[in-house]
Parts: C-alpha cells; sequence; structure tokens
C-alpha cells in the first residue's frame, strides 16, 4: 500500500454534477481516504449510499490511476429518483495535492453508464497527530 499512501487524508472538492438528467450543476464535498491496515483503503463521502466497490489501482511516476467498479450498491433511493443499478469511480492523483474523480452511474431509468459527478479536490491540512501508513 505505500505506494498509494499520498491518497490517504481529508479532501475538499467542487465540481458538477448531473441529477439523471443532462442539466448540470455545482457542486462541492469533502471526502476521507484511510486504512484499516490491510491492503486496501477506504472512501468515505456523504451520499448516504453503500457501495462494494473494486477495480485496477496504478502507480505510474508517483501518479495514481483507480477505476472502481460495484460489486453491491445500497442505500435508500431518494424521493421519486431511480435507483441505482452500478457505480463507476475513476480517481486519479494528479500531484500530491490535487484528486479528481469521475463517477458514472446507472439507474432503473437510466441503465447506460453516464457520468454523474466530475471533481476536482485538495487536499486539506492535515491534522495534528494524524498518522501514515
Amino acid at each position: 500500500l505505500q505506494p498509494f499512501a499520498k491518497l490517504l487524508g481529508e479532501w475538499e472538492g467542487e465540481g458538477s454534477m448531473s441529477l439523471y438528467t443532462q442539466t448540470t450543476y455545482p457542486c462541492s464535498e469533502n471526502i476521507s481516504i484511510g486504512h484499516v491496515g490491510q491492503p486496501s483503503f477506504w472512501y468515505s463521502d456523504n451520499t448516504g449510499h453503500v457501495h462494494i466497490l473494486k477495480g485496477p489501482a496504478r502507480n505510474e511516476h508517483g501518479r495514481i490511476h483507480i477505476v472502481l467498479e460495484t460489486e453491491l450498491t445500497e442505500g435508500h433511493p431518494l424521493p421519486k429518483k431511480p435507483k441505482m443499478l452500478r457505480v463507476r469511480r475513476e480517481i486519479a492523483l494528479l500531484d500530491n495535492d490535487t484528486l479528481t474523480q469521475k463517477v458514472f452511474m446507472a439507474t432503473e431509468k437510466k441503465t447506460d453508464m453516464t457520468l454523474h459527478t466530475n471533481m476536482i479536490y485538495k487536499r486539506l491540512p492535515k491534522l495534528p497527530g494524524s498518522g501514515d501508513l
């Protein structure tokens, strides 16, 4: 996991999202990436959904690129919103302090994978006492 330790931390992002239509809206969110000491990472956001994702990760010359796809997706759908069927996250670490993420979704209403969010995150300063890998 050491080559991917640069992902760990708190990130603040801005970008755009589409709510099941072609119209995009500005959005912002904070995410956390951590580990539990095993060869896996955890990721937390505020969407209210639970996804089990897996996929390949590459670290080429310090640039990290990860593509994760759903194994399982659960969560209470928003009122009048279609249920999620599949999710794909494309995460790229551009430099030590800049992370991008594109999220693609397929729903009961729109079964093709379509771009849902396109975000650029900046690393937040580490809190005193926070550790590394």
